[in-house]
């Protein structure tokens, strides 16, 4: 079946002609040119012309309406992605206060190594996260460059705790969860058997839908 993401009906229209017009082609050599009693041809004939007769036709009343359907679908697109503009267009920012906030729990807690990670090709979470990466960097954490990763499944928002057990998750990750509680930051946890025990890291994802 054709294709119609983005529409090229012009093209549609071509694919069923070509096809069509080599055939009736094929069909008139092979009338002139075989052996076949004149019954044969004739009856042979009838049936491929008939079906181009109607095939043809038909393709073209289908691209008609696949036509019809875009276009109608095109404007309650643009009428969806115009109502959901400011959303999309709202940005998550760690303020003065809540960054005090956090780094009055986080100066409390052992500090190390923390893994930042984010989707990619989602430009306001890199910014988030980079803003969380400089929060951590100011009270003596070590964060990595954050690492940007291709989602396969559910798009993951909101920032998200990733270890391999919550029951088994380590203080370091609990003090950190506590300091985005306190700082008014939402955050959950999210287990991944495949991170080793002791370890976590922390996955900034899309903004999440408003309530």
């Amino acid at each position: 079946m054709m294709s119609f993401s983005p529409p090229y009906p012009r093209a549609a229209r071509w694919c069923f002609l070509i096809p069509s017009l080599w055939t009736a082609g094929v069909i008139v050599m092979w009338q002139v040119n075989t052996s076949q009693p004149f019954a044969v041809r004739v009856l042979v004939g009838i049936a491929i012309w008939g079906i181009i007769g109607v095939g043809l036709p038909e393709g073209y009343r289908w691209i008609r309406d696949r036509e019809a359907r875009e276009a109608r679908s095109g404007v309650k697109g643009a009428s969806k992605v115009a109502a959901t503009e400011p959303a999309k267009a709202m940005k998550r920012v760690i303020s003065p206060d809540q960054r005090r906030r956090m780094l009055g729990v986080l100066r409390k807690a052992p500090t190390g190594d923390i893994q930042i990670a984010c989707v990619a090709n989602d430009r306001e979470a890199s910014e988030f996260a980079a803003q969380i990466r400089g929060v951590l960097a100011e009270a003596g954490w070590n964060p990595s460059a954050t690492y940007t990763f291709i989602v396969a499944g559910i798009y993951p928002v909101g920032v998200q705790f990733r270890v391999h057990a919550v029951d088994s998750a380590p203080a370091r990750a609990r003090f950190l969860k506590q300091a985005f509680d306190v700082g008014g930051i939402s955050s959950g946890w999210k287990e991944f058997p495949s991170i080793p025990e002791g370890k976590f890291e922390i996955l900034v994802g899309g903004i999440p839908e408003p309530l």
